[in-house]
């Protein structure tokens, strides 16, 4: 993983996924989403963009 502003970036998915990292979208509005990092890297690597 690299550092941008002094946080975990990570370079692909599949390493978030590996490392059992959760996902933390902020939006503007201060929203905060949760993503389980195998359901994404299924949804866009195995399945692509079909659905």
């Amino acid at each position: 993983m690299t550092y941008r502003d002094r946080l975990k970036v990570a370079p692909c998915l599949f390493e978030v996924a590996a490392k059992h990292r959760t996902i933390k979208f902020v939006v503007r509005c201060q929203h905060i989403f949760l993503f389980e990092p195998h359901g994404l890297w299924w949804r866009f690597e195995r399945l692509g963009s079909r659905k």
